[in-house]
């Protein structure tokens, strides 16, 4: 199965390419977990023709790493004049899935964001000032921690600049939600069973916040609404495809884009 779903990625690589993204390609850079000792973390790259400089995204993985959904979003973003980044937080520590609770979690995986982050502003084609992250499942609660106003100060100073916006597909909220340093939007399914949306609904604070959050819930949608593979059962939960969720969330995802990057 591993080997069937790296040629569906490496064919969604190839239509990418044709339809006008560049710089596709593997990218190596620093990360520095919490205990100070370095790790070499990897990276695709995708961008618009030109030289830039462009507003990009760094995206995070659901816990079973990189799959063609993460692509599929890549493209729009490019399509959208985006830089896309998508950050690989296992195979460079030599795993294959954190969905039982394993390593790396969201704090670990908060700081591959804030290395990628890093790593992009030293790109020319890059506006260091137009940063976003993005994630789904276990990486879109790595992206609320990302821009978690508390975790972001434990970081080391170089990497406490905070991102311009998070978006955060059904992830898994937390007591925190409403300690954000960027504008936040919530894309979640009311019948998610792994990540239930009612509790991101209760953390919402009730009253006006520095910055922007936003929760969007769709009716009768599942955990990965938007994903390109065939519904299953996974570790005893739901994982299903809905269109219309799915085409509401590619409007909202531009629109909260656009209005934080643009």
């Amino acid at each position: 199965m591993y080997k069937i779903w790296k040629m569906v990625i490496a064919l969604i690589v190839v239509l990418m390419v044709l339809s006008g993204c560049v710089g596709v390609g593997d990218h190596k850079f620093k990360g520095v977990i919490f205990d100070e000792k370095g790790i070499e973390l990897t990276g695709d790259l995708l961008k618009p023709k030109g030289d830039g400089p462009f507003p990009s995204v760094v995206l995070l993985h659901g816990c079973g790493g990189i799959v063609g959904n993460d692509y599929n979003w890549a493209n729009k973003l490019v399509k959208w004049g985006y830089v896309a980044f998508i950050v690989d937080s296992l195979g460079p520590r030599g795993k294959s899935s954190n969905c039982r609770r394993g390593t790396p979690n969201y704090r670990e995986r908060a700081k591959d964001a804030h290395d990628g982050k890093i790593y992009l502003t030293q790109l020319s084609f890059i506006d260091p000032n137009k940063i976003a992250v993005m994630g789904w499942s276990h990486g879109g609660a790595s992206a609320l921690t990302a821009v978690n106003f508390y975790n972001t100060k434990s970081l080391p100073l170089e990497r406490q600049n905070p991102f311009k916006a998070a978006i955060a597909f059904y992830p898994n909220c937390f007591n925190s939600i409403a300690q954000f340093n960027a504008p936040v939007l919530i894309l979640i399914g009311e019948k998610d069973d792994w990540t239930p949306a009612n509790i991101c609904s209760e953390l919402i604070p009730k009253s006006e916040t520095e910055h922007e959050i936003k929760l969007k819930i769709y009716k009768d949608a599942y955990h990965r609404f938007d994903g390109i593979q065939k519904n299953t059962i996974y570790n005893g939960h739901v994982l299903m495809y809905n269109s219309e969720a799915a085409s509401d969330a590619e409007v909202q995802t531009k629109l909260f884009l656009e209005k934080y990057l643009k």
